[in-house]
């Protein structure tokens, strides 16, 4: 059974975090990779590789690593739209914390 668990770190520690997570949803490819090159040769040297346990069993492991794979992509994801989003309320903080340092209200007071 998987569950969600929910962690606080550091804001400038949000990046290394996606990339940790990243790197595994990588290890999953290559798992991915090997599992299914196992699957190609069996039922390409293999008469009866549709009849051939071990080919059922292999699909099996395939359809849970890239299950897998994709969970890890969706917290890469999830991380990733939160970081951004909290970056982008950041600056529009700062925008309204400091609003001559906004562009479009110089070129307005400019033109008067």
């Amino acid at each position: 059974m998987k569950v969600k668990i929910a962690y606080t770190v550091e804001i400038e520690d949000v990046p290394e975090h996606i990339r940790s997570l990243t790197k595994k949803a990588t290890s999953f490819l290559e798992e991915i990779d090997v599992t299914f090159e196992k699957l190609r040769r069996n039922l390409n040297d293999s008469k009866n590789g549709c009849e051939n346990a071990e080919n059922l069993k292999l699909l099996t492991q395939l359809r849970i690593k890239l299950s897998d794979m994709d969970l890890s992509l969706q917290d890469v994801s999830e991380m990733m739209l939160g970081y951004q989003q909290l970056q982008l309320n950041e600056s529009e903080s700062n925008l309204a914390a400091h609003p001559n340092s906004n562009p479009s209200v110089i070129e307005e007071q400019n033109d008067r």
